[in-house]
């Protein structure tokens, strides 16, 4: 079902079934948290943490398995999920994703898709855009198929205004730490 506002984005919309110098390390597709990074949120299967500032990123809302929040700023919005579904390879989960999407949004379509290691750990990092309730929306994010379970860490903002919070979507994003082993490719 979808909801009225942009904001109450069903978490299950996309869930399975720019960088600045603060983020990005001088070798390619290599990242990092951002040192104010210092609240931990543990991923509730799996083995990851998210680690947050606390002044910028406020708790919005937690269930089993995601946890949602709002920037300071109310402009962008992000979630971590974790699933225990394990076994899914990480180049799998674009498909997934994508589809998953197009729930809400026939014409969704995934604008960028790229390998990325984050603090020592591969993944898999989509933007998605996608219209709702007339709104086009865009999406950043990592993912990360397990041999424990899966985990999405994304985050989002009206598509008009994405670039200007570029910044706040990579300290959100960027701060995931997963210590689990990847799934197998198949």
């Amino acid at each position: 079902m979808l909801k009225s506002s942009f904001w109450s984005l069903p978490l299950a919309c996309l869930m399975l079934y720019g960088q600045d110098a603060t983020t990005r390390q001088a070798d390619g597709n290599r990242f990092r948290r951002e040192a104010a990074a210092t609240k931990a949120i543990a991923a509730d299967f799996g083995d990851a943490t998210l680690w947050l500032n606390p002044a910028t990123w406020l708790e919005y809302s937690k269930e089993l398995g995601a946890v949602r929040f709002n920037h300071v700023n109310k402009h962008v919005l992000g979630w971590m999920l974790s699933d225990k579904t394990a076994g899914i390879p990480t180049s799998a989960m674009k498909d997934i994703a994508l589809r998953n999407s197009r729930r809400l949004d026939p014409n969704a379509k995934i604008t960028r898709a790229e390998r990325r290691v984050v603090s020592g750990h591969e993944v898999l990092y989509l933007e998605i855009i996608l219209t709702q309730n007339s709104t086009p929306i865009r999406f950043a994010g990592y993912y990360h198929g397990g041999v424990k379970s899966n985990l999405q860490v994304v985050a989002y903002a009206i598509a008009d205004e994405f670039e200007g919070f570029q910044k706040q979507v990579n300290e959100f994003i960027n701060g995931i730490e997963i210590r689990e082993d990847s799934a197998a490719e198949k």
